[in-house]
């Protein structure tokens, strides 16, 4: 099936895109909507910006578009936008979206298919125990960008995560009630490096905490084989 990806960077929508590819799908175009409030329930907010870096490196044709306002409504507007060129310049047939518990997110993204008449692809939707272990020995790296949970401080701001960390995600999901794997929002990552990468990705940055929550300020990218 042709697909379009809903791509904000993170680990999980790039991920789907090498699962999608191992089922026999083509993905033809990423698609990134750059949310206004970093409290976007639906939408990934961190270092979007970068999203046009790792489509080149992909080599994929990459839409982007902003949203006008912090309403649900403009988020869905920006994303109809994307869609509809997306249906009209690559004749995808369905959406790739990264979702892995959210329901909020998987009706969300449910219902922009049916608006389109197309069919939503989730691939690693309902990945349990041992995903963060499998995106890593996959040869995924990804930075966290964001911290915003009990037991994650502004240590981990910048962080290629390793399996080591993997096990102290563990550890801190049994301590503080954190999902190891991030999908309750606890942290926002970006993919610098993986298999479907022609380049990896340097980031810029600097790390601002404020004591219960941070994010890393990413001021640039560049890539790996430029440098």
């Amino acid at each position: 099936m042709r697909l379009g990806a809903l791509f904000s960077g993170g680990k999980d929508s790039t991920y789907a895109i090498r699962e999608a590819a191992r089922a026999g799908h083509q993905v033809c175009c990423l698609m990134t909507v750059h949310p206004i409030s970093p409290e976007s329930p639906l939408l990934h907010h961190p270092g979007t910006h970068v999203a046009r870096l790792q489509a080149r490196s992909m080599g994929l044709p990459w839409y982007g578009q902003a949203a006008t306002s912090a309403e649900e409504s403009d988020e869905s507007d920006a994303l109809d936008w994307m869609v509809g060129r997306a249906v009209a310049e690559h004749r995808i047939e369905g959406i790739l979206h990264g979702g892995i518990r959210s329901q909020f997110q998987r009706r969300r993204f449910e219902d922009l298919c049916r608006r389109h008449s197309l069919e939503a692809v989730a691939p690693v939707w309902g990945r349990g125990a041992g995903y963060l272990r499998e995106i890593i020995g996959a040869g995924f790296r990804f930075v966290v960008v964001s911290v915003s949970a009990g037991g994650l401080d502004g240590s981990w701001l910048g962080r290629v995560v390793t399996g080591d960390d993997a096990d102290r995600l563990d550890s801190l999901a049994a301590s503080h009630g954190l999902a190891a794997d991030f999908e309750g929002g606890e942290a926002e990552t970006l993919v610098v490096d993986c298999p479907l990468f022609g380049f990896g990705i340097v980031l810029c940055g600097s790390p601002v905490w404020d004591g219960y929550r941070g994010v890393l300020e990413i001021s640039g990218a560049a890539p790996l084989r430029g440098l």
